[in-house]
Order: structure tokens, then C-alpha cells, then sequence
């Protein structure tokens, strides 16, 4: 099968490391969104996603910063609205911890 891959990448830390927090290719259909406004700090919550060697406390909600100050992030979430809608599968990943608790999504690559 021939597949296409999105690879979407937004710095939030400076730097990207080795400890990266994955998710295995997983369908979002089934999964529940949480957008929360707070200006900068604006987000979108992924509930049921587990993410594998996050080191955060909570790895299977990881959240995606949408704020006027993040590069991409509207178009991260525009793909994953696209993923949920269409069943394509996407694999996220993730570098740091939102208040050392939530993944924080900064990769996605999206299955055709």
C-alpha cells in the first residue's frame, strides 16, 4: 500500500530529544476533542490517545497548543479535524509535558 505522510512540526521547546513521546497509528474517529480558549495558552485536548515514553503523568490525553503565538498549530489542528472526519489514522508525537501532566503534540504523521 502506498502511503503519503504529513509531518507537521512546531517548536515549543528549542530543542527536539531523543525521549520523544510516540502514539502508535490510531483512527481519532472514536476519540473525544477537548478545545478550551485561554488566549495564549489556547488548546485542543486529544482524550484516549495513548502516547508511549512521554514521562508525563497523564499520557493518554495529549494536548495540542492552538494559540495566536504558535506557528502551525491551527494547521496540526486542522489535520487532525481531517483524520477524525475522513477515519485516516495518524501517529502523534509529542516532546514535554503541559504543568508536567499532558504530552504536548508538537509532530503528526497522517496514514493514507
Amino acid at each position: 500500500m502506498k502511503k503519503y505522510y504529513l509531518l507537521i512540526l512546531i517548536a515549543i521547546s528549542g530543542a527536539v530529544h531523543a525521549d520523544n513521546g510516540t502514539s502508535e497509528y490510531v483512527s481519532l474517529i472514536d476519540k473525544p476533542f477537548q478545545i478550551i480558549s485561554a488566549g495564549d495558552e489556547s488548546r485542543v485536548f486529544v482524550y484516549g490517545t495513548q502516547i508511549n515514553n512521554s514521562g508525563c503523568t497523564t499520557p493518554s490525553s495529549p494536548v495540542l497548543f492552538i494559540g495566536p503565538n504558535e506557528t502551525i498549530g491551527k494547521e496540526l489542528y486542522s489535520a487532525l479535524l481531517t483524520a477524525k472526519a475522513t477515519g485516516k489514522k495518524v501517529k502523534l508525537i509529542t516532546n514535554g509535558c503541559y504543568s508536567n501532566v499532558y504530552p504536548i503534540i508538537f509532530s503528526m504523521y497522517l496514514d493514507q
